[in-house]
């Protein structure tokens, strides 16, 4: 894919992610696309992906995105954006439990890197959000 071809993907993948539209981001993502965002499982197929993104939606609500840096490759994207975005909702946690919503609206930064086929469509798409800020902001660190 050209670099211009890379943008406009790019772009539309993060409008779809502040309109929460999971139909559009699977849309552009390959039957067996893998998702993961750091600290959490790995996610294989659009269906599990449509499940992972429907509970990552229902955490977060009001999401901003603005790109701060993206460098294009052959057929792949690496970002970073500031996200701000207002919890919501209850935010389920490895064990099990939930942490509820606190209504609190964070900022932080996540970087992210996208992988894909010669179709143009995201077979790999990794999240690296800063865990740490983000769980500081939400009161769940000491």
């Amino acid at each position: 894919m050209t670099e211009v071809e890379l943008r406009k993907l790019d772009d539309e993948m993060v409008d779809a992610y502040m309109a929460h539209d999971i139909d559009l981001i699977l849309s552009h993502c390959s039957d067996e696309v893998r998702m993961v965002d750091y600290g959490a499982e790995p996610v294989m197929g659009k269906q599990a992906a449509r499940d992972y993104l429907a509970e990552q939606f229902a955490v977060f609500s009001d999401d901003k995105y603005t790109h701060t840096m993206r460098i294009f490759g052959d057929n792949a994207v690496f970002g970073e954006l500031e996200w701000t975005a207002a919890h919501t909702g209850d935010m389920p946690l490895p064990d099990g439990s939930t942490f509820p919503a606190t209504g609190k609206t964070i900022h932080a930064r996540v970087a992210y890197a996208a992988r894909l086929d010669d179709d143009g469509q995201v077979i790999e798409l990794k999240g690296y959000p800063d865990l740490a800020d983000i769980m500081g902001q939400l009161g769940m660190m000491g």
